[in-house]
């Protein structure tokens, strides 16, 4: 599934099929959760990641653009509009301490890493 924002700020999921649901919050129930990454405001600019900026311009090469890119801000702010609340919110970093510091630990020599300026988000329908 793909999250998308139009320019009227409406969030747009869209399943592999193609398959669109313009407002999860009317499909589903207080509790439910909703978890996807997202591209982070810095993903498009030189302070971007080595792999970000590959991507991007893979992506460019390929003759696709890859326009989206949120603050945190801008996702609490489309997601609470919406119903939702942000239960978690991981940035690379954090993604890197809490998933691969142990391996990182044992294999120094082969270190892994999150996705530059992809973060994770978990939200919650209120």
């Amino acid at each position: 599934m793909t999250v998308t924002v139009t320019p009227n700020d409406k969030l747009v999921f869209q399943f592999e099929d193609g398959t669109e649901v313009q407002s999860v919050s009317n499909a589903v129930s207080a509790g439910s959760l909703l978890a996807f990454d997202y591209p982070d405001e810095h993903t498009y600019t030189k302070s971007a990641g080595e792999r970000a900026q590959k991507q991007t311009a893979l992506a460019g090469g390929a003759g696709e653009s890859i326009l989206a890119a949120y603050s945190y801000h801008d996702i609490d702010r489309l997601l609470s509009g919406r119903g939702f609340q942000i239960h978690e919110h991981l940035t690379p970093d954090k993604i890197t301490e809490l998933y691969f510091e142990g391996y990182n630990t044992r294999n120094p020599k082969h270190r892994m890493t999150a996705f530059d300026n992809v973060n994770y988000c978990l939200a919650e329908r209120k």
